[in-house]
This record gives structure tokens, sequence and C-alpha cells, in this order.
């Protein structure tokens, strides 16, 4: 058998990616190749040449061939690159998106290949006619290239042997696979009982016996029904006969009595129906029970999860957040003034949004991932116009509404002018203050370590005057210098730490309330943003005391390395020396 090539334009899409990518009925499904798409599966491959045709008025969309060697001539990767680019030169499609799928089974292995018959330059569809005798020149030519055996192609005027028998088009291949029938089994069979029968009575009682039916056809004189409603034409299914020979020997058979195709579709179905009924209406209304059933016990578990729920969230000691929130309920006068303690607090109460949940998960895995507190696995659990409480530094602490009065807060921030706004917006503010806090605190630490170190500087230029002479009558440069920053360094750490928490409440920042698409029980609150900002007024004091208290230290080193300061020890020593 030579390299058989065979296809055709097509549409079904949907139905071709499911028959190339079966692996029940084929060993081994390979992708080998795809140009011109950006999709990456044969599904997406086909919508997407689909879309490409949308423009036009094309319905075969795409051009699906299949190259068959022999199964015991195998090719090539490159034979097989070869003959694909071959078959699509001569079929005209050269450049068009294609991809090719590569099957194996029984221990053969054959290709098809997909183009898109779209020229999306001029927007129409490249030609699909007459390419039978394309795929015979191009079978002959690949087996001169790869010195395969030749075979015989049948559609040239003086070929030496006598035309094939015609088999099963592929669509009734398939067909005859989904309902298990092969079409080559009807054709033995029916050919069988032609030759046994002399007559076209004899034969119609012949076939009907093994369960067929003889119909009158549409554009044919007689078709055959299978079992499963098929419908065949008889003289394509007598193997060497001829449609002339069918009506002589039917010619004893009334066209005008046999049933239509119609006819004999209903009468096999009937016969299908009282051999294996099947109630449709009864096991559709089986169906619905069942899935009522399922739902109910689905609501039944949903509810009874979330009273749990509710029952461990009035369990649940109130947090110190919630409880501050109730002291200020209780406490303020008026809504302004509850949200100016609240944002002293600093504290915000928004609103999740819908497109919070999605910007909850994603700071939760990149928190992990770049921080050494990342953010509590519990905002997963945030559900949408749900309250919570923000803090100054970006955490976010769930509400219970068991514990506060969601109902009153809201009012209160009515009353005081504010609005709730979204997690994202809220949390974004106060990551954002605290990165500037941090900026601006590193650059109050640099100005006073640039100024320890010129004070240093300086006190090691007059340290020979203020030290007193080495043994060898030169003056002790280092002496007592690493006590001296010794005894400065801490106060001014400590210093420092005290400025840390001097930061002052801003004024309140104007929120925007986030949408609600349901109701629930809300608990809006504005959370003042803190102004950790330090002015270059507050900055230069803050300076300036530390240089003071480094140049307090630094007399008190002196003092202490003078010479009168020294005899007065010695003094001192030698009194209690004496006294002992």
């Amino acid at each position: 058998m030579p390299i058989i090539i065979n296809g055709a334009s097509r549409r079904a899409g949907g139905w071709w990616a499911k028959h190339l990518t079966n692996k029940e009925t084929n060993e081994r499904v390979e992708l080998v190749d795809i140009r011109g798409l950006a999709a990456e599966t044969v599904r997406d491959a086909f919508r997407e040449m689909q879309a490409l045709a949308i423009g036009t008025k094309c319905a075969n969309y795409f051009y699906q061939a299949n190259i068959n060697p022999r199964a015991d001539e195998h090719l090539t990767p490159e034979q097989w690159a070869e003959a694909v680019d071959t078959l699509e030169q001569n079929l005209g499609y050269s450049g068009q998106p294609r991809f090719v799928v590569e099957h194996e089974k029984g221990g053969r292995t054959h290709q098809h290949v997909v183009w898109s018959r779209i020229d999306i330059e001029q927007q129409r569809a490249l030609p699909d006619s007459l390419t039978a005798p394309i795929h015979e020149q191009t079978s002959r030519e690949l087996e001169i290239a790869f010195g395969l055996e030749p075979g015989k192609s049948i559609l040239v005027p003086d070929r030496d042997f006598a035309r094939p028998e015609r088999g099963p088009e592929k669509w009734e291949r398939f067909r005859g696979d989904r309902h298990g029938i092969d079409p080559e089994d009807i054709a033995t069979e029916l050919t069988e009982l032609w030759q046994a029968s002399d007559n076209g009575q004899s034969f119609k009682t012949a076939i009907e016996e093994r369960g067929y039916v003889l119909a009158a056809g549409d554009r044919r004189d007689f078709v055959v029904l299978d079992e499963a409603g098929d419908v065949h034409s008889l003289a394509r299914r007598l193997d060497g006969v001829r449609a002339k020979d069918v009506r002589e020997r039917m010619d004893d058979i009334d066209r005008a009595e046999l049933p239509t195709v119609d006819e004999a579709k209903a009468l096999i179905d009937e016969r299908n129906h009282a051999t294996s009924y099947y109630d449709r209406d009864a096991a559709d209304a089986v169906w619905q029970a069942q899935v009522t059933d399922a739902a109910i016990a689905a609501d039944s578990r949903d509810a009874r999860r979330a009273a749990f729920l509710d029952e461990l969230a009035q369990a649940r000691p109130a947090t110190a957040i919630e409880e501050r929130i109730n002291e200020l309920v209780a406490s303020v006068p008026n809504g302004e003034e509850f949200l100016r303690v609240l944002g002293a607090d600093g504290l915000t109460l928004a609103r999740a949004s819908r497109d919070d949940l999605d910007y909850l998960r994603t700071e939760l895995s990149t928190s992990f991932a770049e921080s050494d507190k990342p953010l509590s696995p519990s905002a997963l659990a945030i559900t949408e116009g749900e309250l919570v409480a923000v803090n100054r530094f970006g955490g976010i602490h769930r509400l219970n509404l068991h514990k506060i009065d969601s109902d009153l807060c809201e009012a209160l921030v009515t009353d005081g002018g504010g609005t709730l706004d979204s997690i994202e917006t809220v949390r974004g503010d106060a990551l954002d203050v605290r990165a500037s806090q941090a900026e601006h605190w590193q650059e109050v630490q640099d100005d006073i370590a640039a100024s320890r170190e010129e004070r240093a500087r300086e006190i090691d230029d007059t340290s020979d005057m203020a030290s007193p002479p080495s043994d060898d009558g030169a003056p002790d440069v280092t002496r007592g210098f690493g006590k001296l920053l010794d005894m400065f360094a801490k106060p001014v750490e400590h210093f420092i730490n005290f400025l840390d928490g001097m930061v002052a409440p801003s004024k309140q920042r104007p929120v925007v309330t986030a949408p609600r698409e349901q109701e629930a029980p809300s608990l809006p609150t504005e959370i003042p943003s803190p102004d950790l900002v330090m002015s270059d007024s507050a900055r230069q004091r803050a300076v300036a005391r530390a240089l003071s208290e480094i140049d307090s230290a630094a007399r008190q080193e002196q003092e202490l390395q003078s010479p009168d300061r020294e005899q007065e020890r010695e003094r001192d020593h030698e009194r209690w020396v004496g006294s002992s």
C-alpha cells in the first residue's frame, strides 16, 4: 500500500479537536508543530482559526488532511516535516497558520495537518476544490523522494487497472464508530444477501430478517437503514454491483409502497423503544428529585456550618480593638470626636469591596515572600461588604459584629462627615505614610551621625591640651577617647529612641465610600493618618539637643583627665590607705 493522503475543508472545530486528541482510540497522540497561531492546544487553535474567519463569509474555515504511510514504512522527523511542507505547497496554503498532530495506532504512524483557509490580508478564503488529484500527486512525489514503494494513481485517464470499489466516506466511518456499527461489515452482509437472492422481493425479505429496513431514497432509488437508524445507499453497500444492476434486480419492488426515510426511522425508533423501553419523563423526574435532594442537603450543610461559625463568633471574647471601639461609642459626644479619637489611636475602619478580595490574595502571597511580618491568612476569609479595622502599620483586623454596635458606629461616622473606603485604599495610605516616616527618620539619624563624627574630630584635635603627657613626655592623644565615645553614645541613642515616639496626629483624611451590592451589618469608621514626618525646624532642634549631650559628655571626660583631678584622686587614695 502506498502513502495515502486525503482531506477536505471542514467547519466542526469542536468535534475535530476531540477527535484529534482522543487517546482512547490512539496509542499515542502528540502535537508536534504549531505555526502562526498564539494557541498552545488543539482546541484553542481551532477557536483561533474560527476567530480569523469572523470577518468573512467562509463556513469551512479550515482544511484538514492526513498523511498515512504503510505500517512497515517509518518516516524520520525530517521526512515528516518535508511531507507536510510539500503537501502545503501543492495545496496553495504556504505560510498559512497551521498545526500538526501525530497519531500512532497498531504500530502505524500517521499525521493530521490542519491549515486555516483564511487569507488575513485579503480577508477571503483560499480555494478548497479539486484537491483529490493534488493528494495523489503529493503521494507520488513523497514516494520518490523517500525511496518508498510507489503506488498507482487512480485519477488519471491512462491507468492500466480497474478503479477500486468506493469505500465508506469518512463521515460514515465516524457515524459507525459512534453507534458501534462498521459500514464495511454492513457492506459485506448486504452483498452476501444480494448474491443469495434472485429478485427484489426475496432480497427485501432477507434484509428485514437481519434487522434492516428497505426504504425509498430522497435522491436515490433505494436506501437501507441499519438498526441505529443510519441511512446507507444500497448501491454503495453492494460490492461489485452497479446502480443499473440494482434497478434491474429491484424491478419487482414498487417504490411507492416503500416507507420514506423519515417513516423508516420512526419505525426503527418504535422497534428499539419496544425492545428496550426508556421512559424519558420518568427518568427526568428521578433526576430532578436527585438534584433537589442534593441541593437541600448542600443548603442544610451550609446552614449548619454558618450557625456553628456564628456560635463561635458569639463565644469569642472581644479583642482590644473591639473594646476600644465600644469605649469610644459610649463616651464620645459626636461623630467628629469619634473619628478624631479613633484616628489618634491609629485606626481606620474600611469596608471590603469586590476588588479587595483579589487584592488581599495578592498581598498575602507578596507579604509572605518579601516581608518578615506577612499579612495574616485570616484576611482570605474576609467577604465582600465586611467591615475591618486597619491600623497605622497597614495591619488588617476583622471585627466581630457580635461585639460592636455596627449601626451606631455607622451613624457616628456619618455624623462626623466621614465615609468608608476600601481596604486597598486605606491600607495603601497607611503603608505610604509609614514609608515616608522611615525615610525622614533616616535623614535625622544620618544628620546626627554626621555631627557626631565632626565633633569627634574636633575633640581629637584638642586632645593634646586636655590629656596629660605620656611617659616619654609627649602628649597622649588617644587617652580616654574611647571612653569618651562610650559615655555619650548611650545617652544619644536613648534620645533618638525618645524622638521616635514624638508623633503628632494629623488632620483626618477624607475617604470614599465603597459601593455595596448586598445589605450587611456595617461598621464604618475613619482612621486619621498620623503625620509621621518631622519638620525641618524640629529636626534641627533635635540635632542641636543631641550635640549638647555630646558636648556635656566631652566636658566631663576632660575634667576627669585634668592634672588637678588626677592629683586629687591620688591624695584621696593615700588618705584611704592611711586610714585603713
